[in-house]
C-alpha cells in the first residue's frame, strides 16, 4: 500500500531525475513523484500540488538557485513544515549553514549515493511524520533557552509545541545551529520559573518572514524531541495537558 506521501524533484538534468525516481521508486513506497527543471516550474507545481511533503532540488538551477526556491517556498506558510533535501557539490561549512538558514532539512552530497539518498530519505519522513503531532501555539508565552552542551547557550522564544517537537524564535546562530545537533531545551515562564527541561535534536533553521529587515536578525528554529525516553514523553504530556487546561482549551490528550 503506497504511502499518501508526495515527493518533488528539482534538476535541469533529466538523468538526475530519472536516477532519483529510480533510487526513491527502490526503497519507498511513495504515493505521488513529480519532477521540474527549474525553480519557477517547481513553483508552479507547488501551487497546483498543495499536499506536495518533500521537495528535492539541486542547489544549482538554470533560473535560480536552489536556495533561493528554498527561500522562496519557506515565505508560503502552506509549506512550512516541508522536508527539503539540497543535493550540492560543495562540502564547505559556508554552504551547509547556508542551506540550513534557508530553510533546507538536510543536504547531500553529489555525486549521489543511492544509499545515503535513502537514508535521508527515511530520516525526512520519519521526521514529517512525527511533526503530524498536533501543535499548540504558546504565543511566545514562555521563554527558551538552547543549550549546546557546556559551551554554548542561546535564548529564544517558544512559539508552538507538540509531543514530537517544537519551533522557537531566535536570534541567529553564528556558531552552533547545524542541521541535527542534539541540544537541552529549557522552557521558563513569564515569571522565570523551569517548567520543562528536554533533550531534543535540531532539525530546521530558516529565515523568518516576520523579521523587520533581510539581515537575518531573526531566525525560525524547529526541535525534534527525543521520543526514545520515556521520562520526556511523560514530561511532555504533562506540560502539554497544564498548558492546554491554563489557556481554556480542548485537551487534545483526553481519552
Amino acid at each position: 500500500m503506497a504511502l499518501n506521501y508526495s515527493l518533488l524533484i528539482v534538476d535541469p538534468d533529466n538523468e538526475i531525475k530519472s536516477s532519483i525516481r529510480s533510487i526513491v521508486g527502490d526503497e519507498f513506497d511513495i504515493k505521488e513523484i513529480l519532477t521540474a527543471s527549474s525553480g519557477q516550474e517547481a513553483l508552479g507545481l507547488l501551487s497546483s500540488h498543495k499536499s506536495i511533503d518533500c521537495l528535492i532540488t539541486n542547489a544549482q538551477l538554470d533560473d535560480n538557485s536552489g536556495f533561493s526556491l528554498i527561500s522562496d517556498i519557506k515565505q508560503n506558510r502552506n509549506f512550512y513544515d516541508m522536508s527539503i533535501l539540497l543535493m550540492s557539490d560543495k562540502k564547505d561549512p559556508e554552504h551547509i549553514l547556508r542551506a540550513a538558514a534557508c530553510g533546507a532539512s538536510d543536504l547531500i552530497l553529489k555525486p549521489l549515493n543511492p544509499r545515503a539518498l535513502a537514508l535521508k530519505l527515511k530520516k525526512l519522513i520519519s521526521g514529517r511524520k512525527i511533526r503530524k503531532f498536533e501543535r499548540i501555539s504558546t504565543i511566545e508565552a514562555f521563554d527558551i533557552e538552547i543549550g549546546y552542551g557546556d559551551k554554548l547557550t542561546y535564548n529564544a522564544k517558544l512559539l508552538d509545541i507538540s509531543k514530537g517537537g517544537c519551533s522557537v524564535r531566535s536570534e541567529p546562530f553564528t556558531i552552533g545551529g547545524r542541521v541535527y545537533d542534539k541540544v537541552n531545551l529549557d522552557i521558563s515562564d513569564n515569571s522565570g520559573k523551569n517548567v520543562l527541561t528536554v533533550d531534543a535534536e535540531l532539525i530546521r533553521i530558516e529565515r523568518d518572514p516576520e523579521s523587520e529587515d533581510n539581515e537575518l536578525k531573526k531566525i525560525l528554529v524547529a526541535f525534534q524531541f527525543d521520543s526514545t525516553m520515556k521520562q520526556n514523553i511523560s514530561k511532555i504530556e504533562d506540560f502539554l495537558v497544564k498548558f492546554v487546561d491554563k489557556n481554556g482549551r480542548n485537551n487534545p490528550f483526553q481519552n
